[in-house]
């Protein structure tokens, strides 16, 4: 026989149980966009790098860097590097940070 504690306690492991699995599920998805995000932006950076070597010379990119993009040239290397090692922006599903 179930007392009202246990009973109590049993709706409370459950009730916690669905947040997890919310959570869980809205966590995974925040982190695909952000996935997202960062190989559209290795994109365009790539793309904007090659355009400032092209018109400005192959060392103006850090200086174009500094200017423009409000992350560290480490981020934007590391979005660049993730454009490039995925060449499809569906193998980005189901991966995480």
């Amino acid at each position: 026989m179930s007392t009202p504690a246990h009973t109590s306690a049993v709706g409370e492991i459950n009730r916690l149980h669905a947040e997890v699995v919310r959570l869980s599920k809205t966590s995974a998805e925040s982190i695909h966009a952000a996935l997202v995000a960062a190989w559209r932006s290795g994109k365009l950076l790539i793309a904007e790098k090659e355009r400032v070597k092209r018109s400005m010379g192959c060392c103006m990119w850090r200086a174009w860097l500094e200017k423009n993009f409000r992350g560290t040239p480490r981020t934007a290397q590391k979005y660049m590097q993730l454009a490039k090692t995925v060449s499809d922006v569906a193998q980005l599903e189901g991966m995480s940070l």
